[in-house]
């Protein structure tokens, strides 16, 4: 669905914000990041603590939302409608989508709670709404993809947000290949593939076609990320390498 002006939210197929029913009052939990969680582990025998790696926790979303029945009875009871089926519960993620200064952005979301007050406005055709979405990855992406490729030898690949990403890498042909980020030191090897594979650093798998080639992969592979900014990239043999631009704030 298009998102065409600023304001606008686009979640499971439903289109928020100006030009709809729906008024878009409040949203928390896209401007900051979510909850910090600590590896940190305390000094048994001194002050302080050993610093750990620092980890965000699920991203989670509230909304307040405002239903323009336009005194319509029928429109009104079809904006209701349609949001009760957008936040029914579900086990798969679906699109959240936004617009912000000229931008798109995109999460995956679960409905998590809805909450639609039966009161005076509720009857005069102007209810109000409160949506809250968890993101179990937290990380706000660039709705468009970034390809670079088929390339092989070494190029540059720029991740223009502030937050690591995990890329999908699609080889050429089959045989032997290393993927290698020389802005991090990090390596992944692979032996012998059948063909061409699909191989998803996020996930740890490899595929050729629907064959899982995951025997491949050699031992100790540095399953690494695209860095924010500029990243250096080595390939042995040509591959394309795909990922979305990612921020931890919105």
């Amino acid at each position: 669905m298009a998102l065409d002006r600023d304001g606008q939210y686009e979640v499971g197929g439903l289109l928020m914000g100006p030009t709809t029913g729906y008024v878009v009052d409040t949203v928390l939990g896209l401007g900051g990041i979510p909850e910090i969680r600590t590896v940190d582990r305390p000094k048994s025998h001194d002050h302080g603590g050993w610093a750990g790696t620092d980890l965000l926790e699920p991203r989670e979303i509230v909304m307040a939302v405002g239903l323009d029945g336009e005194l319509d009875a029928s429109a009104y009871e079809t904006l209701i409608t349609n949001l009760g089926a957008v936040m029914r519960p579900r086990s798969d993620e679906m699109a959240f989508r936004y617009k912000r200064f000229g931008r798109i952005r995109r999460l995956g979301a679960r409905p998590r709670g809805f909450i639609l007050p039966w009161d005076d406005d509720f009857y005069l055709g102007a209810g109000r709404a409160a949506l809250r979405f968890q993101c179990p990855d937290p990380v706000i992406y660039s709705d468009e993809t970034d390809e670079t490729g088929p390339s092989s030898g070494t190029f540059p690949v720029t991740n223009d947000g502030n937050f690591p990403i995990w890329p999908v890498v699609e080889t050429a042909a089959g045989g032997d290949i290393t993927l290698t980020n020389a802005t991090t030191d990090e390596t992944v090897e692979l032996l012998d593939l059948s063909g061409a594979a699909v191989i998803d650093f996020a996930a740890r798998t490899v595929f050729v076609g629907t064959s899982d080639e995951y025997a491949a992969v050699q031992p100790s592979p540095d399953w690494w990320k695209v860095q924010p900014g500029l990243n250096s990239l080595t390939f042995s043999a040509s591959a394309t390498i795909t990922f979305r631009h990612g921020w931890a704030t919105g």
